[in-house]
């Protein structure tokens, strides 16, 4: 028996392009921050200025408390989604 292939995966029930949007954004989200601590990083061994420090400081807090409210929006939706 042969692997399915990407139409013939969503015609049987198999994982579907609009359920992994949101999967998509948050692997966006982590990249944008990690380039940018990985930029201000770079940025604060060259000029040795601690602003680029409190600013790596405030990515990791802002991105943090977003994956937060997406993880537990996540999971209100698996919780609600079989009641409906």
């Amino acid at each position: 028996m042969r692997p399915l292939g990407g139409s013939e995966r969503r015609e049987r029930g198999g994982h579907s392009s609009p359920r992994r949007a949101p999967v998509i954004l948050v692997r966006l989200l982590l990249f944008l921050a990690l380039a940018a601590i990985a930029v201000a990083a770079v940025m604060f061994l060259f000029s040795k200025d601690r602003r680029y420090l409190r600013f790596i400081w405030q990515v990791v807090k802002f991105t943090v408390v977003i994956l937060a409210v997406v993880f537990v929006f996540f999971a209100f939706e698996r919780i609600v989604r079989p009641t409906l």
